[in-house]
């Protein structure tokens, strides 16, 4: 089967009705797609706390995001004599690595260049002050932007215009340029043990709340009997 998120919604939705539920539980397609969403963020957070490598086909590319020049008193942890700049466009929340958002790339718009090293925002103070990397771009994820900073005052940091940014994000569809028709970013082996997590735990939550309100109308009919053959 294809592997876009309507494809795996609409798969779930039919092994749901399969039996299992009657036609008259409106089962809302946003909630079962929800339910992938979530569980995709929490397996491949778990593998990455685990030290295990990231499957390229979690990876989602933002393209070329362009960047404006702000001045270092937005950001507390800078110095004077350090250089920032800032995504124009916000970059969606990604999985963390042990509490540390997950960027595959930010570097140079052209793409089969080096990436700039990318650090948690706590680093910030830290970086750019030895002798042999003075001149790096750094960059970190915070309050939804990317931002480089550099203690290098390099005509080719100070005018950059564009910087790629790839990630793993906890949402695919916030990422601009979601194509809905595309493969959602997950493997056939992630959704075979997604899906089956899926019916064991939230489908089987969903149901059983089903089955709980459809007993409290019983019951609240049952209550109900005597008085109104008392009043007749």
């Amino acid at each position: 089967m294809n592997l876009t998120l309507d494809a795996m919604a609409y798969d779930l939705w039919l092994t749901i009705r399969n039996g299992r539920i009657s036609d008259d539980d409106d089962l809302d397609i946003r909630q079962l797609k929800f339910w992938i969403r979530n569980q995709r963020a929490t397996w491949i957070k778990n593998e990455l706390n685990k030290g295990r490598p990231i499957s390229p086909k979690f990876i989602q590319d933002m393209g070329c995001v362009d960047l404006i020049s702000t001045d270092v008193s937005v950001c507390p942890l800078l110095t004077v004599g350090s250089y920032l700049l800032r995504t124009t466009l916000q970059v969606p929340n990604t999985i963390e690595r042990f509490n540390i958002p997950m960027l595959t790339r930010v570097g140079p718009a052209t793409v089969n260049t080096g990436s700039y090293f990318i650090i948690p925002y706590e680093r910030v103070p830290y970086v750019g002050n030895g002798r042999f990397n003075s001149q790096a771009i750094y960059a970190f994820w915070r309050d939804g932007y990317v931002w480089l900073t550099s203690k290098s005052t390099n005509l080719n940091y100070l005018g950059m215009k564009k910087a790629n940014i790839r990630g793993v994000f906890a949402d695919p569809e916030s990422v601009p340029g979601y194509d809905a028709t595309a493969d959602y970013p997950i493997t056939e082996h992630l959704w075979v043990y997604m899906k089956d997590t899926v019916l064991k735990s939230d489908v089987t939550m969903f149901l059983s709340t089903i089955g709980d309100k459809v007993n409290d109308s019983s019951s609240h009919v049952q209550q109900a009997s005597p008085e109104s053959i008392q009043g007749s």
